[in-house]
């Protein structure tokens, strides 16, 4: 072990079970999927015709009928709002952001919107991304919780690092697993990766 550094991390957090934050008095639950897509569903209908719309709703994200949207000329960002707007009249949906808002780099400065833009993908992502508020999320199964919001009990993982170089202690600050691999080059006297993202962390001794 004098030769050996461990570095252990986590890829997400996860939200405590609806109904024990209840038991503790706080405002948590779950957002039935059927309620967010017949809101969604029903106001695209009303105003843009009797067609189907939304193609799905995964992870918090809506897919839209992008072809549809085009054959019938409409402006891809008014049926964005729109079902983002249809969305907020579900009880524990509280924002939401669009694809064009997302690809034209018109977002908010928060670190809500910072992380939606860090996770979102133009391949792969939907047309309109809600959050909920804190403690609730919308329920696509049976699974008694779930992750993927960008509060705190979602996006906190741990950083710990052990073996030869590193100071003993706990480090109340900011860091990220992205911190770990500038870290540990350092710890092997050896060149960070050409294309990292984090920063040297403190507990690397006299490195």
């Amino acid at each position: 072990l004098a030769n050996t550094i461990v570095a252990v991390s986590g890829d997400h957090g996860v939200m405590p079970v609806p109904e024990y934050l209840q038991s503790l008095g706080f405002d948590a639950g779950r957002i039935d999927v059927k309620d967010i897509k017949a809101a969604v569903n029903g106001a695209l209908k009303q105003r843009f015709g009797d067609e189907k719309w939304l193609l799905e709703f995964v992870n918090d994200q809506f897919y839209l009928d992008r072809k549809l949207i085009a054959e019938r000329k409409l402006n891809v960002s008014d049926v964005e709002r729109a079902a983002g707007e249809a969305a907020l009249t579900v009880p524990g949906v509280v924002e939401f952001f669009t694809r064009t808002q997302i690809v034209e780099g018109r977002m908010p400065a928060s670190d809500i919107a910072r992380r939606v833009v860090n996770g979102f993908s133009r391949a792969r992502s939907g047309d309109v991304w809600i959050v909920n508020r804190p403690f609730t999320f919308v329920a696509e199964g049976r699974l008694p919780t779930t992750h993927g919001s960008p509060y705190n009990y979602d996006t906190h993982v741990p950083v710990i690092l052990f073996g030869a170089g590193v100071r003993p202690g706990r480090y109340h600050m900011e860091c990220a697993p992205t911190d770990i691999a500038p870290t540990l080059a350092v710890l092997l006297g050896i060149e960070p990766p050409p294309a990292r993202v984090g920063r040297v962390l403190p507990a690397v001794g006299s490195h």
